[in-house]
């Protein structure tokens, strides 16, 4: 015959007892450790948020980093500051036997009445340009004489270059003075020097306009 146990009173209580508290340390005890590691993944969220932030703020640093190496680079097509400019005409002669157009039997390339004046433009690089006239800054009387053949000498001015000016385009303009009317006998061409900002103090540009035929000019400048 098997024999069959039959727990006492007091191992059945203890049982009961134990079941008890494992079933309430699971209610009681699974919310803090949920409610905590939500907590956590929050934080933690808020980190890798921040840790977003810094990497966008290293972004715009890397960004501000290549438009600051742009900028650099750009400073050397164009002036990051104001400067001056020393002009100066060095040479005028007449290339045609009659600056009229008429002919004579004694032919001493001299008859013409020269009056030159420039116009300068210093020009962004958006477009936006200042402009400095001789005639209207300086005098209108600037270089005129009456039947001149050749000149060579130095007739100077200085004017200001603004900051950002990136070209800096010199056009002349020779004028044969006569009593009745004028006549421009200008070649209409201008000449442009660009990248200024590359230019070193008192390198000096010289420039020249024969294309009218009538005359040879020469003239040089220099920032600084």
């Amino acid at each position: 015959m098997k024999k069959v146990l039959i727990p006492n009173f007091a191992s059945i209580v203890a049982f009961a007892s134990l079941f008890f508290v494992i079933a309430c340390g699971d209610d009681n005890g699974t919310s803090p450790d949920s409610s905590e590691t939500s907590f956590t993944v929050s934080s933690s969220g808020k980190k890798l948020s921040s840790s977003g932030s810094v990497s966008s703020s290293s972004e715009k640093r890397s960004s501000s980093s290549k438009a600051l190496s742009s900028s650099s680079s750009a400073e050397f097509e164009y002036l990051t500051k104001s400067k001056k400019m020393k002009f100066t005409l060095k040479y005028y002669r007449q290339t045609v036997c009659s600056m009229d157009g008429k002919s004579k039997k004694n032919c001493n390339y001299d008859d013409g009445n020269p009056n030159v004046s420039f116009t300068i433009d210093f020009i962004q690089p958006g477009g936006s340009k200042t402009t400095f006239s001789t005639k209207e800054s300086i005098n209108k009387k600037w270089f005129e004489y009456d039947d001149l053949g050749e000149w060579e000498g130095e007739l100077s001015f200085t004017t200001d270059v603004p900051a950002l000016t990136s070209m800096i385009k010199v056009c002349p303009k020779v004028v044969d003075v006569d009593a009745l009317f004028d006549d421009d006998v200008s070649s209409g061409d201008c000449f442009s020097k660009s990248n200024v900002g590359q230019l070193p103090n008192k390198e000096v540009v010289k420039q020249s306009d024969t294309r009218s035929g009538k005359y040879k000019l020469e003239w040089e400048w220099y920032l600084y």
